[in-house]
């Protein structure tokens, strides 16, 4: 817990819990969590009135509670380590004396007090490993910034944490927290190399370690990840985080299973470990996912990811009567309920909406100022029909948050849908000025509404006047695709790239509109109007490269039309997101409806490639060969499959006949080619 501090020591109000918890958390089976966690979890019991020692040790199953004061002006402070919890019925008061001015004799003096206090089973090398952590500790001006990255908070402070890396550049602490800040912050190359700065530092410093391995998992550096989080599992076994980190990258299901397991044995706030074991758990048990999300959903009832994923899960099972009920109850019986949580009614099917809409207004009445909550209230109130209601909704959001995006791009859709044409074009000129840019995002938001015929009528005069831009030519074969006009849409997609070969949009359009039409032999599928909607927001999504907001609308045409194409470009949306466990049971839909499309076939063994089942990787990538031996993205599979078998002369025969059907794929493969050869020939 944060420790009590005067105004000129508050450096250490953080930095004292936070440098006993890394020191701590080096020694085997012993594990401290996150500071920030204590601080958020006791915070919200203030707020309730409910705070109390057997609460918080209930919550973090903990053994003991560590709290203290620090109190003094001079070199010679008295440090006062508060004891309680249930090894400590009464609180403990421990004195020592420590120099403030030296952080690393003070921290010291700390973590030898606790180890001492609670008689931890520390052997020779645990002690070496715990002194050279401490030896990492930054000076006084550093601590501050250090300690509130170690809070583990979704953001960090990347300015202070880049001026105490110039003044601490040799403290581990420092640079492993810089790292994740980089990393936070999107520089992964940066974040990288400064991860590895931090161990070349001490690579005994086992958060070190955990943020190394985070950081190459972001970086899409699996291999080497893997090294990291077993290094830190070499110097504490039961460190959850390292478990987590280490149980998703693992092949073997259960021994994935088993570190998850004791994460949560360990650590059971954590909130990625119920949501991988969930991932895990639902290829073979879909209902032992669902128990493991209401597990972690009951135990962090706060958690918007886990309310978020057990939500979903109970849609996806069949179970949205369950899933309504459970989302009512939680409004109505716990305390303080945020405004994000009060937003999830839009997981829900559109049959529910008006049952749930009058718990969202309840939360916008408390939460006035949320942008969620409005676009929350307005998407309700559109999926009722009440599409004047939601517009009004939304005029006010924007009036009051006036270079809010999101509110003005749903504002606009919400105009186009009702064909207030020029209505729409107004809120849109608010923020691009121009008027063809406007015609040109006007049509956009038609595409975006599953509203094609009206988006073709703005584009046609558009491509007229524009025919060398290629944007405009991309959106007018997206609206043509739509519109099962097939031939016209490739003609006009082909334009596209030929002005730009670059423009993503053309790409993906035209790549799910050759899926598309593969599938269905040419022919449109026809949704009813909901599922269309949310179908073509799917695909809009996909061509714009947002591949979890698509998942996320194709799961909402699938309530409405479950047939076999939205069930496969769910199952796109979900693999191109990172999702494949879940992707696959998507796919497997899709192949019920498509059981000669070589295209489910090959994203189906591409699935179980992704999550290292080679065997069923293998078998469905065969049959994928058999319906098309002319589609090389099913020898490049197959080849992969054969590479991670160590069928080292297949995977050349494969890779070889992937490059004679798509020689662009010669330079990608060239090096796994060669040491393929090589392995194969040795």
């Amino acid at each position: 817990m944060p420790f009590e501090v005067s105004e000129s020591l508050v450096a250490y109000s953080l930095g004292l819990p936070t440098s006993l918890q890394r020191s701590l958390n080096v020694i085997d089976n012993v594990y401290a969590p996150p500071v920030g966690d204590t601080i958020m979890f006791t915070q919200q019991l203030l707020n309730n009135d409910a705070l109390s020692v057997e609460t918080v040790a209930e919550a973090f199953d903990a053994s003991v509670i560590i709290s203290g004061q620090l109190i003094g002006t001079d070199n010679n402070a008295t440090l006062t380590i508060n004891y309680s919890g249930p090894d400590y019925p009464e609180l403990k008061l421990v004195p020592v004396q420590v120099p403030i001015n030296q952080p690393a004799e003070t921290v010291q003096t700390l973590v030898n007090s606790v180890i001492s206090e609670l008689e931890l089973a520390v052997n020779a090398q645990d002690r070496q490993q715990v002194n050279a952590v401490v030896s990492q500790t930054p000076s006084l001006p550093s601590l501050q910034a250090a300690s509130r990255a170690a809070l583990r908070f979704p953001t960090a402070d990347l300015g202070g944490l880049e001026a105490a890396h110039q003044l601490d550049p040799n403290s581990s602490w420092v640079v492993s927290e810089y790292a994740r800040a980089l990393a936070l912050s999107g520089d992964m190359d940066a974040a990288v190399q400064m991860a590895e700065n931090a161990l070349t530092l001490e690579a005994r410093d086992v958060e070190a370690l955990v943020v190394r391995g985070v950081v190459l998992q972001s970086a899409n550096q699996p291999e080497e990840a893997l090294n990291a989080f077993e290094a830190a599992l070499a110097l504490n076994p039961v460190h959850p985080q390292a478990l987590v980190g280490r149980g998703g990258l693992l092949d073997d299901a259960g021994a994935a299973e088993a570190d998850f397991n004791t994460a949560l044995t360990v650590y059971p706030r954590m909130t990625d470990a119920y949501v991988q074991l969930a991932s895990l758990q639902r290829q073979q048990n879909p209902q032992r996912a669902l128990q493991t999300l209401r597990k972690g959903a009951q135990t962090l009832p706060d958690s918007v990811t886990l309310q978020r994923a057990f939500i979903s899960e109970a849609v996806s099972l069949g179970d949205p009567a369950g899933a309504v009920t459970y989302y009512k109850n939680l409004i109505d019986t716990q305390p303080n309920v945020s405004a994000t949580i009060y937003s999830l009614a839009t997981l829900l099917p559109d049959a529910y909406s008006g049952d749930v809409l009058p718990y969202v207004q309840r939360g916008h009445a408390l939460y006035p100022t949320s942008v969620n909550l409005s676009l929350a209230e307005a998407q309700l109130l559109e999926r009722t029909g009440d599409l004047k209601s939601a517009e009004l909704v939304l005029t006010d959001a924007v009036a009051a948050n006036p270079t809010n995006v999101p509110l003005i791009n749903a504002l606009a859709v919400n105009q186009a849908k009702q064909g207030k044409t020029e209505e729409a074009a107004s809120t849109l000129q608010a923020v691009t000025g121009d008027s063809d840019t406007v015609q040109i995002n006007l049509a956009q938001l038609y595409l975006e509404s599953g509203q094609s015929q009206q988006a073709l009528d703005v584009l046609t005069p558009l491509v007229d006047s524009y025919p060398d831009n290629a944007t405009v030519r991309a959106l007018y074969g997206v609206a043509l695709g739509r519109l099962g006009r097939f031939d016209e849409a490739n003609e006009n997609l082909d334009a596209a790239l030929e002005l730009d070969p670059n423009l993503s949009l053309a790409s993906r359009a035209k790549q799910l509109l050759e899926q598309q039409t593969n599938l269905t032999g040419g022919e449109r599928v026809v949704l009813d109007a909901a599922a269309a909607e949310a179908f073509d927001a799917g695909l809009n999504a996909v061509e714009q490269g947002n591949f979890a907001d698509a998942a996320t609308a194709f799961a909402r045409a699938r309530q409405t039309s479950d047939n076999g194409l939205v069930s496969f470009f769910e199952g796109y949306a979900l693999q191109l997101s990172g999702k494949s466990r879940d992707a696959i049971s998507r796919y497997e839909e899709a192949l019920a409806a498509f059981p000669e499309s070589d295209i489910v076939l090959n994203n189906l063994g591409y699935g179980y490639l992704q999550i290292g089942r080679f065997d069923r990787a293998l078998e469905y990538l065969k049959q994928a060969q058999v319906k098309n031996a002319e589609n090389a993205q099913v020898h490049l599979n197959l080849g992969l499959t054969y590479y991670g078998l160590s069928r080292y002369a297949d995977a050349v025969s494969s890779w070889d006949k992937a490059v004679a059907l798509n020689p662009e794929l010669g330079d990608a493969l060239a090096t796994l080619l060669d040491d393929a050869r090589a392995k194969a020939n040795p």
